[in-house]
């Protein structure tokens, strides 16, 4: 359930972000960017987003982990038995950066197929 509702909330966040910068856009398609670059631009910086969140949200997770794992023999009396396993941090953090990029390419075929004229006349 959880990835479904990171597709649907990086989807209609960057479908927002290409309504907000389609002047912009166009102005750089204008300019002779191709519009295969410029939805591959789209793609990439969800992709970095999703990179840089996995990263940020594994170190927090293990610290806030470890912090815990200190504090649980206090409270509770005795010393909690899971431990982290590295290798699961690196499988659903590529699992999400996979959604996450999955859920780029709507936003970037709606920018590749941006039409400058009408875009650049009216805003």
């Amino acid at each position: 359930m959880l990835p479904f509702v990171v597709f649907i909330t990086v989807l209609s966040t960057l479908l927002l972000m290409g309504a907000q910068r389609r002047r912009k856009m166009a102005l750089l398609v204008a300019i002779g960017l191709p519009p295969r670059s410029l939805a591959g631009i789209v793609s990439l910086e969800a992709l970095a987003a999703g990179v840089i969140g996995s990263v940020l949200g594994s170190a927090v997770s293990v610290g806030l982990f470890w912090g815990l794992s200190l504090l649980f023999p206090v409270v509770i009396g005795y010393v909690d038995p899971f431990r982290t396993d590295p290798l699961s941090l690196a499988i659903y953090g590529a699992a999400a950066v996979g959604v996450v990029v999955a859920a780029s390419l709507l936003p970037a075929w709606c920018v590749g197929r941006i039409e400058v004229p009408t875009t650049l006349q009216y805003e």
